[in-house]
């Protein structure tokens, strides 16, 4: 197979990617991999001759758009590396360098896979804050071959909306194996329920909800919440008051954030916009019990006091009450993480997703040199 790997980030690669790289390098498939940073991959990654690293330079921000001197250099760099690569899948990751890419690709004969972590547009959005974004989509699904989604509710849009061929395939996956390691330590007790949230300190990922819970807890004694998160939390310590910091703590991301979370007795993903959110699927592989916005991505992995808790975003008192329930029924709140702990296992290793994305990648290329040899 000769393949392009896009994404705009080296870190999306590191994160999510190197079991399907994994993939091709043991198939002997050429892969030229092109994101920004791209070199920095080079120690993440065996040595090997079919792999080629390109720094395309892609914008990293939704305002640099809007520049069409970037946006057409752009264009020039990517249309280079495809022609090029005449014959090879472009297979994309993120939306910026989606866009990007579907637009260089116009006109070339190369099969165009995008692979969405989670449409822009959501129910968490308003109309005018999702239209621009489902404008742009419609229009760059006439340069699109195939997608591969995450979750049922994008691919539910790209069937009946866009009606492009479509394969489902659940995540990027987690390493099972290393997580049910550390879910097998013991760890000391804490007489206070801990809480934890792991996400980046953003609006989006829903810190209101956390924020307000702590302030209805604040006298209680009861509850600790340990928050995990990449970028600024002082914004949210500004809405918090001296007492609230009694009972809730924010904690860079930590290299050892599965140790973290392995202290938890409940965790609470908030998150107003998911694809399918990786640190739901460990807290599910961990053994903690579950509590998600009823959202995309998030009931594909928890049903509601089945694997777990479901609540609509931003309603505290719904919130509040499952905690206040958690406290009283421990026993059936274990229930809910033994059965999502099942389902992880058997349906989210990164390894399986790997396999099962090289799979689709292979069908798609092999129909494509049959569509040529009868051509």
């Amino acid at each position: 197979m000769k393949s392009i790997l896009i994404t705009t980030k080296a870190l999306t690669v590191k994160s999510f990617l190197i079991p399907l790289i994994l993939r091709h390098i043991e198939n002997q498939d050429e892969l030229t991999i092109v994101c920004n940073n791209a070199f920095s991959l080079s120690s993440q990654l065996p040595k090997s001759k079919y792999i080629r690293l390109i720094d395309p330079k892609f914008p990293e921000k939704w305002k640099d758009l809007v520049n069409p001197v970037k946006i057409l250099l752009t264009i020039i760099r990517v249309r280079k590396i495809i022609s090029e690569n005449k014959e090879a899948l472009i297979h994309v990751h993120t939306p910026i360098a989606a866009h990007l890419v579907r637009l260089s690709k116009a006109f070339s004969k190369n099969i165009l896979i995008y692979h969405v972590h989670g449409f822009r547009f959501h129910d968490g959005n308003s109309f005018v804050q999702n239209l621009p974004f489902f404008i742009l989509e419609v229009a760059l699904s006439w340069f699109t071959s195939h997608y591969i989604v995450i979750n049922k509710d994008d691919y539910n849009f790209v069937k009946k909306v866009l009606k492009k061929n479509v394969h489902f395939v659940p995540g990027v996956g987690i390493d099972v194996n290393k997580i049910d390691l550390i879910r097998k330590r013991n760890i000391a007790t804490n007489p206070l329920v801990v809480i934890g949230v792991v996400g980046a300190y953003k609006k989006a990922k829903g810190y209101s909800d956390i924020i307000s819970v702590a302030r209805h807890f604040e006298d209680s004694g009861l509850i600790f919440i340990e928050c995990f998160g990449y970028g600024d939390h002082k914004y949210f310590e500004k809405n918090t008051s001296d007492n609230v910091y009694d009972n809730i703590r924010f904690n860079e991301f930590s290299d050892e954030i599965l140790m973290e979370m392995r202290k938890f007795d409940l965790f609470i993903h908030p998150s107003r916009r998911e694809g399918l959110p990786v640190s739901v699927m460990e807290s599910m592989c961990l053994g903690i019990p579950i509590v998600a916005t009823n959202i995309r991505g998030c009931r594909d992995l928890i049903e509601d006091r089945v694997s777990g808790r479901l609540y609509l975003p931003g309603d505290v008192d719904s919130l509040v009450h499952i905690i206040k329930d958690f406290i009283s029924n421990r026993e059936k709140y274990k229930l809910y993480a033994k059965r999502a702990t099942r389902k992880c296992s058997e349906s989210y290793d990164s390894e399986l997703i790997a396999q099962e994305i090289y799979r689709v990648l292979s069908i798609i290329y092999l129909d494509k040199l049959q569509v040529n040899a009868v051509g």
